[in-house]
């Protein structure tokens, strides 16, 4: 049985590693990867294949967390749960996008009031 001492350091350290690292809060699918390391000598396909790598790693990271479980110890049955989780897997992807997309409209009206808060220093 776990102490009542314990669960208060395993909720601390949940929302510690789950809310403090921007890796437990994304899937790690960062596109802006390719346009930031000067990536202009590489081709669409090496885009392409890169991207379509990391979907298949984002897709086994599902199954393995989510589908896993649901068959192991769930009634699931696997193909419904591949499937299931596939579809999870493409319009999270969407979602992440659409977001990005937005927030750049969102932020734009936005940035002279966040940089009055915080002005820039000044070189002498």
């Amino acid at each position: 049985m776990v102490t009542r001492g314990r669960k208060l350091i395993y909720l601390i350290a949940t929302f510690g590693i789950a809310f403090g690292n921007v890796s437990a809060r994304a899937d790690g699918l960062e596109l802006s990867y390719f346009v930031r390391f000067g990536t202009y000598d590489h081709s669409w396909e090496y885009f392409l294949t890169v991207i379509t790598l990391i979907m298949v790693a984002n897709y086994a990271l599902n199954f393995a967390v989510i589908g896993l479980p649901a068959i192991l110890r769930g009634s699931a049955d696997a193909k419904r749960v591949a499937v299931g989780l596939l579809i999870l897997t493409i319009l999270g992807q969407v979602a992440d996008r659409v977001g990005a997309f937005a927030a750049f409209f969102v932020a734009i009206p936005i940035s002279p009031f966040i940089s009055a808060l915080f002005p820039r220093p000044t070189r002498a």
